[in-house]
């Protein structure tokens, strides 16, 4: 999904101003994605819709649909995978950002 919308926003800058900016994002749907490919797991696609996850991580619900709020509810799951993850030491940022 990120990827998507970043789609839209480049878009939407070469439209405006003739170039399109660099927008690093972390794609927490993929990272779920990921996860539950490596292991193996069956999974549906509503099941990685960011309600979903969050429930998942034991995470409070938001009200969908405000650009805040899912931008604050996304930043959080993200915080949840980061900490369940199996990592010795956290590991740099940049080895989530999307690569486009």
């Amino acid at each position: 999904h990120a990827a998507v919308e970043i789609g839209f926003l480049q878009q939407a800058c070469r439209n405006l101003y003739g170039m399109a900016p660099v927008i690093p994002a972390i794609d927490t749907m993929q990272l779920a994605r990921q996860r539950l490919e490596r292991r193996q797991e069956p999974y549906k696609a509503g099941d990685l819709r960011l309600f979903n996850l969050r429930k998942q991580y034991g995470l409070p619900r938001y009200q969908a649909h405000n650009a805040l709020m899912d931008a604050i509810a996304t930043a959080e799951l993200f915080l949840a995978q980061l900490a369940h993850g199996n990592y010795r030491k956290p590991p740099p940022l940049k080895n989530f950002l999307l690569r486009s």
